[in-house]
């Protein structure tokens, strides 16, 4: 995988998901401050299957440095992770996938950072219903892509996180098991930063200046983001009325009786 590669898919993720929100065929997580959010995963991946399947793709991890007077997020440099699994079981297709996780926690975030191969399994769980990024899939029915990234050893700690996903599907039915690891790319780290940055905790604290090449793809999925993020506050904003009428029904109810 090349750097610019990497980077144009990230940000083409983030407009997948974007438009998706837009278009209202993704549902935003109703969120009310914007300061909830400590991080995000940009991720494009690309998943398929004869019988025995993989899924591989490659992502940038942001924490939040601060949220600005706009509500753009102020994120630090990018840590460059790639992710591989396999699969065992029956599937049969192929399956590019667009995600945009939400991260409430920074968990997961410092796990990458340190270094150690990030366990995909059950206890953080990032799910969502696929939409087709472009044309007609209505008639097929298997467009659900899961993905499950762990950030941590013990369950009890999991991570909480939002993800909004949408796929240009073409996977026929998948039955399968997957497990598999993410870790930070260092090759893609060097290319990006020099061989000498500091460390990838640095790079996630705001202590390493973001490099000139990778400025026009951050400018792009940091204004995306800042979409995102009001879509979500939008929702919460659109649900409150909805729960103030239901706990005054619910106060006469009682009342009456």
């Amino acid at each position: 995988m090349k750097l610019d590669q990497a980077l144009e898919d990230a940000v083409k993720s983030v407009e997948a998901v974007q438009e998706s929100l837009q278009a209202r065929r993704l549902e935003a997580p109703a969120t009310a401050h914007t300061n909830e959010f400590k991080g995000f995963l940009v991720l494009h991946s690309v998943k398929g299957a004869a019988l025995v399947g993989f899924e591989r793709g490659y992502g940038l991890a942001f924490s939040v440095l601060e949220w600005l007077p706009d509500g753009a997020p102020k994120l630090s440099s990018p840590l460059i992770f790639k992710v591989n699994k396999v699969a065992l079981g029956m599937a049969m297709g192929y399956n590019e996938v667009f995600s945009v996780a939400l991260l409430r926690d920074l968990s997961p975030l410092e796990a990458l950072a340190e270094g150690a191969e990030t366990i995909m399994g059950k206890d953080f769980d990032i799910t969502g219903m696929t939409k087709p990024v472009q044309g007609d899939y209505s008639g097929r029915e298997n467009t659900f892509h899961e993905t499950s990234i762990s950030g941590l050893g013990d369950e009890a700690g999991a991570a909480k996180a939002h993800v909004l996903s949408v796929s240009d599907s073409l996977m026929m039915c998948d039955l399968s098991l997957y497990g598999g690891h993410m870790s930070v790319d260092k090759d893609l780290m060097n290319e990006a930063y020099g061989s000498v940055y500091g460390t990838n905790q640095d790079v996630l604290r705001g202590r390493v200046e973001l490099p000139v090449g990778l400025q026009p793809a951050v400018g792009g999925i940091t204004a995306g983001l800042r979409s995102v993020v009001r879509s979500c506050v939008e929702a919460h904003d659109k649900l409150n009325p909805k729960v103030e009428k239901a706990k005054e029904v619910a106060k006469e109810f009682i009342s009456y009786r």
